[in-house]
């Protein structure tokens, strides 16, 4: 029983990053013309989310939160998972940074599009789903 326990513990822990890796570190988003878009992919959803498939925020005071929140310290397991979003930031309209999420299973393996990590990086569905009242949707149809 005493093994069994230990290694429970040890299934769920998550290797800490040398350096932690603040996604959003390299924008400032005071100047106003940022909008941060999250797009659907291979339908899949979680039910905080359900209704936005396809959403944006462009507050500047909400990026700004998102931008100190969204601080990556941890590796995690590979998992067959897929994504649940693509996420674009634009600047002036012109993407500026992109990378894919999956919130069912809490990863991203890159939050830079020109450098995929040798390991998954924990990614918490909390990051999105904290700041569902500021999304606003979008028809692509």
């Amino acid at each position: 029983m005493r093994y069994f326990i230990i290694i429970i513990l040890l299934l769920g822990c998550k290797d800490k990053l040398e350096k932690q890796q603040v996604v959003f570190k390299d924008y400032d988003f005071t100047t106003g013309n940022y909008r941060l878009f999250f797009y659907e992919q291979m339908g899949t959803r979680i039910e905080e989310l359900n209704g936005f498939d396809n959403f944006y925020i462009s507050d500047i005071e909400t990026l700004e939160k998102i931008k100190k929140h969204w601080i990556i310290s941890y590796k995690t397991d590979a998992m067959p998972c897929g994504y649940t979003y693509a996420v674009v930031l634009k600047k002036n309209d012109n993407v500026a940074k992109r990378f894919y999420v999956n919130l069912d299973c809490e990863y991203t393996t890159t939050i830079d599009s020109t450098i995929i990590t040798s390991s998954w990086l924990h990614f918490p569905k909390s990051y999105i789903t904290d700041y569902k009242k500021y999304f606003k949707k979008i028809d692509l149809k």
